[in-house]
């Protein structure tokens, strides 16, 4: 007998509910469900309608309401008939009833007050089901200002005949509590309740005594005794046993009854000696081998430890934790490592026992597993290991991609670092490097405890011991800021460019053109608005301390006063305008004063004369608009159908991730798609593959010079596990770690335990000892010794910038001298098809050998070369990089280097293919015609965007990411064109706008090289969706 012919025989249900319910549950589309439930609605309509309708055809009627409310489709005609049905006689009929008033009608509703009747006169009923019905749906469908009116009648039932009727009253005296907190009334009911002789109705009031213990333990505090009791009556065996589970007497009973326990005794030594004997019982009888029975022994282990210690519970509770490891049963052992978590709050001693246990299970195959032991380092943490636990946690968590996991543990080793902090320098390293892994996870307030000590210094006061180290944060974050090519997250952006901007005078020994430049490139990196705002402040502070505008710093202004963020256009304009009052920027903004108050007049008094010379101009006077205060009324619940979302371009989605530009287009995934405009010839062009970049363990230092971690760890003399500098050693997240051998992991995690008892032993038995960190004075000396030889030993620092001009693209070669260096030759690549010429140099001493090679017999210490060129193009350029290499000689030599041997140094510039395509300005749509059907050389993508694409979006991307110009905008298409300058080169281009979300483009040029690079810039620039 098939399920449907039982619905329609024995349920005794109508062709129509069963055609209904089969009908939504074959809906193969939203659309198809949402016509089957409109047309079922209106049904509905006609049937309420009708003058004579069966209860039990009454009840069917309101179950499909219940569908179709469930189903997003409001049927507010057939609420009334809810309430009407909580009135029958019929039991069934009657929950029906109560279930859809409770279901589809809110709170709030007016209707609302109509089921007070039936309430009530189902609590008066002599039929203890129907008040049963009653008491369930008011805990569910009562609101504030209705509780007045059945509150005396559930009281009453407290003292009903039927154990049922005492509990569901119970439960409805929890719900009226949670919406009024009258605490004193509520409370004697509910110990009343607790002295009831059923345990159904004690366990229903647990509960809400538990919620009011949490609330106001003091108050309860005298409850103690009554609770134990309680909890030494269910562990005796006083309980019938309908509720033992797995040999344990009433487990759930007793965990609640032990949660109590947990609030009221607290910190009383008095209260916990009285405990003691009842959780020895608990535990011991808890030790069946049953798994309610591990759970019983590990809430009362979270009891022991939140209470005043008592050795002999916790010598108990440590055997416990033993036997839940000796199990194989993963939950048991998640069970025992928090356990653990809980001891290790008391001592960590107790941990020493269960170090192999612990050893495993960071190599345990289960990653809940790893991931609860990961946090179980963290309660074991003090200040002579927290150094070695918190690199393993950052560590760990580079390797997580989970996002609450992330959250959490970043703010729990915040936490920690703030805790157990050693020294500045160990905390603001420990601080950089979690920025650089997780940074928007970290919260504000620990970044602005960085900067707070940073300002304030430490609490010795030592005025010399403050500079010196203002002076190491300055140092390192420009490098980091100068050494780092790829986008730094922008709470780092933020700190970076904050230390920088305000203590940037510090640094006698780094160049201010460069430091401005470093934080111009910075500015081009991040597309957040704060972030960009902060770096603004920091140039216009090193602005007004030199006293010299940069020409790069007025084109950065000049082109973000259009900006379409507020903030940051606010800030171009007062940085524009204080330019032009320099002794006024230079007072306004001065030197080391970012702690000192500023005395501010509330009442703005010196704007009198421009209000009464207004005023008598005719203006209105201000009139001050009263402040309403009075409480709102709570928003009741909207239980409307949701509006259709109406599909826009969001200017955060079109926000700029590159300097030429001042808004992000929407996010598009380019991808090779089949011919769809133009002729067919040929195959389509093949799927572009993007992979991770090349050398992506090495990062870039200085003017574009490669290292990777180890060779900058053979030149510092540190450990990869050692702080660099005030960051740390850099962590790429872009290539997951290979996985080492079960024998290896094993080792590594012995030694990591071992490091930490150990550091722990030795901080008990030398307390003054601290872990081993570098003096201030000592790192910052071993600082200025490499800034004497050069960044990373390197005598000379290279850096190049470019701009776009007209028929060239500029580029500019600083040159800065660390150290004196003799016989210098500068050899300066252009790209392939492309010719280097050299306008000026700054030095008159140097010469020009060549188109593009430089000599000059002496750079002297802290001296800058500056040249100018122009890269002209003969063609398609095949690579993009411009690259030079400097030879010199030392003139004093350092270290093992010797006098006479030559060394040299490189750096490499990437230009992208914005940086030569023009807008070809003089293009019409007849000769984009024309040429469009000569050029062969055809590249074709798709565009999908995770925003609404429009016309007016993606023509603003092409020109940001191609210089490419409309042409002309037709109906759903658009045509744009480029040309590369010198070689009259043309770029064409065809989009055709398919949805809100996906386009098609086809690109063609002469050469298809160059289509298809286009296509390939663009995928690199903009994330998939």
């Amino acid at each position: 007998m098939s399920k449907l012919y039982k619905a329609q025989t024995e349920m005794v249900h109508t062709w129509e509910f069963t055609a209904f319910i089969r009908a939504v549950g074959e809906a193969r589309s939203k659309q198809e469900e949402d016509e089957i439930i409109q047309r079922d609605l209106g049904n509905l309509r006609k049937s309420f309608e009708t003058a004579h309708v069966e209860d039990w055809l009454l009840k069917e009627y309101v179950v499909r309401v219940l569908y179709a409310e469930m189903l997003g489709h409001p049927a507010k005609f057939a609420h009334i008939h809810c309430v009407n049905l909580s009135a029958s006689p019929d039991l069934l009929v009657k929950r029906t009833g109560y279930l859809g008033t409770w279901l589809t009608i809110a709170p709030q509703e007016d209707i609302m007050i109509l089921i007070v009747s039936n309430l009530l006169r189902d609590m008066n009923s002599c039929n203890f089901l129907h008040t049963a019905a009653a008491l369930t749906a008011a805990s569910k469908v009562v609101r504030r200002d209705l509780i007045c009116a059945i509150k005396p009648e559930v009281v009453k039932l407290l003292d009903h005949s039927a154990p049922l009727v005492r509990k569901k009253a119970v439960i409805a005296l929890h719900a009226l509590y949670r919406n009024t907190a009258d605490l004193i009334d509520y409370k004697n009911f509910f110990l009343r309740a607790l002295g009831d002789p059923n345990p159904a109705v004690e366990a229903a009031a647990l509960s809400p005594l538990l919620d009011i213990v949490q609330t106001n333990p003091e108050l309860c505090r005298d409850l103690t005794e009554t609770f134990i009791k309680v909890l030494e009556k269910v562990v005796s065996r006083r309980l019938s046993g309908d509720y033992e589970y797995q040999r344990v007497p009433g487990p759930w009973f007793q965990i609640q009854v032990m949660r109590i326990l947990a609030a009221l005794v607290c910190d009383s030594r008095e209260l916990a000696a009285k405990c003691e004997y009842v959780l020895t019982e608990v535990i011991t009888r808890a030790d069946t081998g049953s798994t309610i029975g591990y759970a019983v022994a590990c809430e009362a282990i979270s009891l022991i430890t939140r209470i005043p210690t008592i050795p002999s519970l916790i010598e108990l509770s440590v055997e416990t934790t033993a036997k839940m490891f000796a199990t194989r049963n993963v939950n048991l052992r998640y069970t025992a490592i928090q356990a653990l978590s809980n001891l290790a709050c008391i001592n960590t001693d107790y941990l020493r026992r269960h170090q192999e246990d612990i050893l495993e299970c960071l190599g345990d195959g289960d990653e809940m597993i790893r991931r609860k032991t990961t946090f179980l380092l963290l309660s074991m943490c003090n200040e002579g290991n927290v150094d070695i636990i918190v690199k393993k946690l950052i560590k760990y968590l580079n390797s997580q991609i989970d996002k609450y996991v992330l959250q959490e543990l970043t703010q729990s080793i915040c936490r920690t670092v703030e805790r157990f902090s050693m020294r500045r320098l160990w905390y603001i390293s420990t601080m950089n490097r979690l920025l650089l892994c997780a940074a928007e996870h970290v919260p504000y307030s620990s970044i602005q405890g960085m900067l707070k000590l940073i300002v304030e210094g430490g609490e010795s006061g030592d005025e010399a011991s403050d500079v010196a180290f203002r002076l190491r944060c300055v140092e390192d974050y420009f490098g980091l800021i100068s050494c780092s090519q790829k986008k730094m997250p922008d709470a780092l952006c933020r700190v970076a460019a904050w230390v920088v901007g305000e203590y940037g005078f510090l640094a006698t020994a780094i160049n201010r053109r460069l430091m401005v430049d470093g934080l111009c490139d910075l500015f081009a990196r991040t597309d957040s608005g704060d972030a960009r705002d902060w770096i603004i402040m920091a140039v216009m502070k090193i602005v007004a301390s030199d006293g010299v505008v940069p020409e790069n710093v007025k084109e950065l202004i000049e082109r973000f006063k259009d900006s379409r963020i507020a903030t940051t256009q606010q800030r171009c304009y007062e940085f524009s305008r204080l330019t032009q009052m320099l002794p006024l920027m230079k007072r306004s903004l001065p030197l080391d004063r970012c702690c000192e108050e500023v005395d501010i007049e509330e009442t703005l008094s010196f704007l009198n004369p421009f209000v009464q010379k207004a005023l008598l101009g005719g203006a209105k006077p201000y009139e001050k608009r009263p402040v309403c205060r009075e409480v709102r009324m709570e928003i009741p619940l909207c239980i409307e159908k949701y509006e259709t979302p109406q599909l826009k371009t969001s200017e955060a989605s079109l926000t700029c991730e590159v300097c030429d530009t001042e808004a992000k287009p929407p996010e598009l995934a380019i991808r090779p798609s089949t011919r769809r405009w133009g002729a067919k010839t040929g195959n389509a062009a093949a799927m572009v593959n993007t992979g991770l970049a090349p050398d992506s363990h090495m990062r870039e230092v200085g003017g574009g010079e490669r290292i990777t971690l180890s060779a900058q760890v053979a030149r510092t003399g540190a450990t990869l596990d050692e702080p660099c500098g005030v960051f740390g050693p850099q962590c790429d997240q872009s290539l997951p770690a290979t996985p080492p051998t079960l024998g290896t992991k094993c080792s590594k995690n012995k030694k990591l335990l071992e490091d930490i008892f150990d550091a722990s032993v030795q901080l008990k038995k030398y307390p003054h000892v601290a872990q081993q960190v570098p003096d201030l004075f000592e790192a910052v000396e071993v600082e200025n010794k490499k800034n004497l030889a050069g960044e990373n030993g390197s005598a000379l620092s290279v850096h190049m910038e470019h701009v776009r001009e007209e028929r060239a693209v500029g580029i500019t070669l600083f040159i800065v001298g660390n150290v004196t260096v003799n016989d210098l030759v500068v050899n300066v690549l252009p790209p392939s098809n492309c010719t280097l010429h050299v306008t000026s140099h700054s030095v008159q001493s140097a010469k020009l050998t060549g188109s593009t090679t430089i000599t000059m017999e002496t750079l002297k210490v802290n001296q800058s070369l500056e040249v100018v060129m122009q890269l002209l193009l003969t063609g398609f350029p095949n690579d993009m990089h411009v690259r030079v290499k400097v030879v010199y000689r030392r003139s004093e030599p350092f270290d093992m280097i010797d006098v006479g041997k030559s060394e040299s140094k490189t750096a490499t510039m990437t230009l992208q293919v914005g940086d030569f395509l023009r807008p070809a300005s003089s293009m019409t749509t007849d000769t984009f015609g024309e040429m469009w059907l000569k050029y062969i050389g055809e590249y074709k993508t798709t565009l999908h965007g995770t925003a609404a694409l429009t016309l007016e979006s993606i023509s603003q991307l092409l020109m940001e990411r191609a210089s490419l110009r409309v042409v002309e905008m037709i109906g759903n298409e658009l045509i744009v064109a480029a040309v590369l300058p010198g070689t009259d080169q043309l770029l064409l281009g065809h989009v055709v706008l398919v949805d809100h979300h996906c386009a098609n483009a086809t690109f063609r040029a002469q050469d298809k090289r160059l289509a298809e690079f286009v296509v390939r810039s663009l995928d690199s620039a903009i994330p998939l969706s």
